[in-house]
C-alpha cells in the first residue's frame, strides 16, 4: 500500500506533467518561440514605454529583414525614420534606427535607393542641428559614409552639408572627425579642397589633423585629379611624415598621400617629395614606415628608385635569421612593388630595358631555391607572382625571360626541390610568360626550354 506522502507526491508530478502537455500549453510554448512578425516588431520599436533594450532589439530585427518587398509592404523604413526624427526619444534607440536604415539601404536597396531617398534629407537636417546630441549626429555621418555615392544628386547636397561641418572649428570634435572620415570615403574631387583647407587651419587639433591625413590617403586612391593642392599643404603633409611624435600609422598614411599626389602630378609637388620618401626608406627602422615608403615608390613608379629598393631588400635580409617577421614583411613588400613596376613598364610605349632588368635581378633572388640561405616562403611566393608581369611579347621583357624560366622550372623539379609548396604558383607564372600548357610536367618544360633556348635547364 502506498503511503499518503508518496501518493501526494505522485499526484503532484502527474498534475505537472498534464499541465506541461496540455494542448493549450503546447500552443503557448510554440507562440513564445515563433519569429515575431514585422508589424509586431514595429509596434515594439515605436512604443516608448517598452524597455530600451527591447526596442533596440526589435529595430535590429527589422534591420536584418532580407526581403525588399516585405520591407516596403510593412513600411519599415518609414517607421524607423519616424523614430529617428523624434528628438524627444531615447538617443540610443534613435541611433539604432539610423544605423538600421543604413543597413537596409546597403543590403537591400542599392539598386533603387529606396531607403536612402527617404532618409537623406531628414538626416541632413538632423546633422546640421547643433542642438542634437553629438552621438546622433556622428551616427548619421557614419551611415552617410557607408551609403552615399559621389554620383548621386542628393548625395552631393549632403556632401556640401558635411563639408561645412568638417571645416567648422567650433564643431564638436566627435562630429567633425566623423564628417572628415566621410570626406575620405565619399570619393569626390571636391573633398580634396575641403581636406586641404582644413589642414591649413591655424592651431589645428591633433586628432583632426590625423583624421584629415587618413581621409586624404583614402580619397587619393579613388580620384584622378588633385588640382586643389598647393605648396603649403604639401609641406604640412611632409612635416607629418617626418614628425616622430606622430603615430606611425598617421605618418604612413601621409607618406601614401604624398606618393599619390606625386603620381597625379598635383600642383605643389616637386622632387623634394621623392627625397622625403627615399629618406624614410633609408633611415627608418619601423617596418610600418619602411613598407609605407616601399609602397609609395611603387605608387610613383620611379625607375630611379630601383637601387633604393635593392638596398632596402639587402638591409632587411639577415642571413643568420632570414625569417625575422618584420624583415619578411618588408622583403615581401619589395617583391610586390617590383611586380607593379614591371606592369607600369608594360604601359609605356618604350619600356626601359635597364629598369626591367633591375626588377628581374632582384625578383630572381626571391625564387633562387639553391641560394644559401634560400628565401622564406612568403617572399618567394610574392616574387613568383610578380614575375608573371614579364609576359609582354616585347623585346625588353623577352631579353630577361630565359633565366627566370630556368629558375622557375627548377622549383617544380622533384629532384631539385622536394617541396611542392610553390608548384601551382610557378605553373601559373610559367604559363603567363611562355603561353605553354605543360602544367606540372618538368620533362615537357625541359624539352620546350631546350627547343626554345638551346640550353639545358641546370639540374
Amino acid at each position: 500500500m502506498v503511503s499518503g506522502r508518496v501518493g501526494i507526491g505522485a499526484w503532484a508530478m502527474l498534475s505537472l506533467a498534464l499541465l506541461l502537455f496540455l494542448p493549450g500549453r503546447a500552443r503557448a510554448a510554440g507562440v513564445e518561440h515563433a519569429k515575431p512578425k514585422p508589424a509586431d516588431l514595429i509596434n515594439t520599436a515605436k512604443k516608448t514605454s517598452n524597455p530600451m533594450q527591447d526596442r533596440s532589439q526589435a529595430i535590429a530585427s527589422l534591420s536584418a529583414m532580407s526581403t525588399a518587398q516585405e520591407v516596403r509592404d510593412f513600411r519599415v523604413v518609414e517607421a524607423l525614420l519616424e523614430i529617428a526624427q523624434n528628438k524627444k526619444d531615447d538617443i540610443f534607440v534613435r541611433i539604432a534606427t539610423i544605423e538600421g536604415l543604413g543597413i537596409l539601404q546597403y543590403s537591400l536597396f542599392q539598386t533603387d535607393d529606396y531607403a536612402k531617398n527617404r532618409y537623406i534629407e531628414p538626416f541632413s537636417a538632423i546633422i546640421k542641428d547643433k542642438t542634437e546630441d553629438e552621438l546622433i549626429r556622428q551616427s548619421i555621418a557614419t551611415t552617410f559614409q557607408k551609403t552615399l555615392k559621389a554620383s548621386g544628386l542628393k548625395d552631393k547636397e549632403a556632401f556640401d552639408t558635411l563639408s561645412k561641418i568638417a571645416e567648422d572649428k567650433t564643431e564638436a570634435l566627435l562630429v567633425r572627425i566623423a564628417c572628415i572620415d566621410f570626406m575620405g570615403a565619399f570619393g569626390s574631387d571636391k573633398g580634396i579642397g575641403v581636406l586641404a583647407g582644413i589642414l591649413s587651419q591655424i592651431e589645428l587639433d591633433k586628432q583632426v589633423r590625423e583624421s584629415v591625413v587618413r581621409a586624404m590617403a583614402t580619397l587619393l586612391t579613388s580620384i584622378d585629379d588633385a588640382k586643389d593642392f598647393n605648396f603649403p599643404t604639401i609641406n604640412k603633409i611632409k612635416e607629418i611624415v617626418t614628425d616622430k611624435n606622430m603615430a606611425i600609422e598617421i605618418r604612413a598614411s601621409a607618406l601614401t598621400a604624398l606618393a599619390r599626389l606625386k603620381s597625379l602630378g598635383a600642383k605643389g609637388v616637386d622632387e623634394s617629395v621623392m627625397e622625403v620618401i627615399k629618406q624614410v626608406l633609408k633611415t627608418e627602422n619601423d617596418s610600418v614606415m619602411v613598407i609605407a615608403a616601399i609602397d609609395a615608390l611603387g605608387i610613383v613608379g620611379d625607375e630611379n628608385a630601383l637601387d633604393d629598393l635593392k638596398k632596402a631588400y639587402g638591409d632587411f635580409f639577415d642571413a643568420k635569421k632570414p625569417d625575422r617577421p618584420a624583415d619578411v614583411k618588408i622583403r615581401v613588400a619589395v617583391m610586390k612593388v617590383l611586380g607593379n613596376m614591371l606592369a607600369q613598364q608594360n604601359q609605356k610605349s618604350a619600356p626601359n630595358a635597364a629598369s626591367i632588368k633591375k626588377c628581374v635581378e632582384l625578383l630572381t633572388k626571391g625564387i633562387d631555391i639553391q641560394a644559401k640561405p634560400a628565401e622564406v616562403g612568403d617572399v618567394t611566393s610574392a616574387a613568383i607572382y610578380s614575375l608573371r608581369y614579364l609576359y609582354p611579347k616585347k623585346a625588353p621583357f623577352q631579353a630577361v625571360q630565359k633565366d627566370v624560366i630556368d629558375k622557375l622550372i627548377l622549383i617544380i623539379k622533384p629532384t631539385v626541390n622536394t617541396s611542392r609548396e610553390f608548384d601551382e604558383a610557378v605553373i601559373d607564372t610559367l604559363k603567363a610568360i611562355t603561353r605553354q600548357p605543360f602544367g606540372k610536367d618538368p620533362a615537357r618544360w625541359d624539352k620546350w626550354y631546350d627547343e626554345t633556348y638551346g640550353i639545358k635547364v641546370k639540374p
